[in-house]
């Protein structure tokens, strides 16, 4: 044999020795220690007043992990107690949530060897609903706590009653600025509230919005959080004025003013801030409409809607608008009608549209707003405005309901409720 191939072949065997010599005395699969992988968690959320118990699936959890909860904002960190691991697969543990600032935290599994997982923004610690009710002739905001569980007559467990509240039409909460903004809607003015979140009984706003330039009715109210933009629609005008939400006080420029001849009568507002589109409804002699604007941001001056969803059943009284941006539905509310209304997939429609969804209630539904988290939706009964004999209509499993549906609950004993608002974050 050619000496040179004789020292390659000798060669290739020694260093095939001693990768089998090393393979026989190195680790063992079993004792190679891989990081816990967490795949998903179950529930996504839970209220801070109780216990909940939180299961995680996943590989490599090894007997004697802790399972935590973590708040990013702070790195605080939530101890699950009366933790299990099943099959290296699966962890299950108790959290103690009562009191918990409400917040959304990664999920953490933690092995013996500290070796850790985790599962970003995985769980969501929530409060009990709280729903916000602008009472017009009652000229009242109330505020329910607790509210994803009341039926029947219900005691508010505030009640801002300050004379200035006029004639209360739209309402909502600037969770991030703790600010409440209340409409006197024939007056045209907005009202603005500090600690929104508490506030009651004859609390005076903090400030008041107004533009002499645009007197007249104010109607629907939406918020732009991240820009802290305020929209407003002007009935009268049939504009929406957008005001600097942080600083807009007393009389008022508008930093921008939408307009057109589409907005003529408009009504309900409902901004979708996760897409950047502005639904505006529009009522009186006009007719009904949903006028859909996209890049609402930018939106200024003269402008056609991006989209117009029309139909037979948009009456003449169409006057609020709410829409899930997640499910992509939008509902609409007809007063005169005692009509409610549902639209999928809305952020394709255009033209003449049949709505999927047609509820006849046995009232006025006026103002809606829509727990996403807990897929309820709640509309107000306006009842004519006679004392008392508001209500507030609960229905369960918004995203599946069908004209068929009826409110599993009803929230009684209000003075025409108009705009809704809740939070649960």
């Amino acid at each position: 044999m050619n000496h040179r191939l004789r020292v390659r072949r000798t060669a290739w065997i020694a260093l095939s020795c001693a990768l089998l010599a090393l393979s026989a005395c190195g680790p063992t699969e079993d004792e190679i220690q891989l990081a816990p992988y967490l795949a998903a968690s179950t529930p996504y959320s839970a209220d801070n007043t109780g216990d909940v118990v939180v299961t995680v699936t996943g590989a490599y959890f090894q007997t004697g992990a802790n399972l935590l909860l973590q708040r990013p904002s702070d790195g605080a960190l939530i101890h699950a107690r009366d933790v299990t691991v099943t099959g290296g697969t699966t962890v299950s543990g108790t959290f103690t949530l009562t009191g918990s600032p409400t917040a959304l935290c990664d999920v953490i599994v933690m092995n013996p060897d500290s070796r850790t997982g985790r599962l970003s923004s995985a769980f969501q610690i929530t409060q009990p609903t709280v729903l916000y009710a602008a009472g017009d002739f009652g000229r009242d905001v109330s505020a329910f706590h607790h509210a994803n569980t009341l039926t029947g007559a219900a005691v508010p467990d505030r009640r801002l009653t300050h004379a200035v509240l006029g004639q209360p039409g739209a309402v909502l909460l600037d969770a991030t600025r703790n600010l409440l903004y209340v409409t006197d809607w024939p007056a045209g003015e907005v009202h603005v509230f500090a600690d929104g979140a508490s506030v009651d009984g004859g609390a005076a706003p903090l400030r008041t919005i107004t533009s002499s330039a645009y007197a007249g009715s104010f109607d629907g109210l939406a918020l732009d959080e991240a820009r802290n933009e305020l929209y407003v629609a002007s009935y009268t005008h049939g504009v929406v004025l957008v005001f600097a939400a942080a600083s807009a006080s007393g009389d008022t420029v508008p930093v921008r003013v939408i307009s057109g001849a589409a907005l003529q009568n408009v009504r309900g507002l409902c901004l979708d801030t996760a897409n950047n589109r502005l639904y505006a409804c529009r009522g009186g002699e006009s007719g009904g409409a949903i006028h859909v604007f996209d890049l609402a941001s930018s939106r200024n001056g003269e402008v056609a809607p991006s989209r117009t969803i029309t139909g037979p059943l948009l009456a003449s009284m169409l006057e609020y608008v709410w829409v899930d941006p997640y499910s992509d539905r939008l509902y609409a509310t007809l007063p005169s009608f005692g009509r409610l209304l549902c639209y999928d997939r809305v952020s394709i429609l255009n033209g003449e549209v049949a709505p999927s969804v047609v509820i006849t209630l046995p009232g006025q539904p006026a103002g809606i707003w829509q727990d996403s988290l807990r897929n309820i939706l709640y509309v107000a009964d306006y009842a004519g405005g006679v004392a008392g004999a508001g209500a507030i209509w609960v229905f369960d499993a918004a995203l599946t309901m069908t004209s068929a549906a009826q409110p599993a609950r009803t929230i009684t004993g209000l003075t025409s409720p108009k705009g809704l608002w809740g939070t649960n974050i």
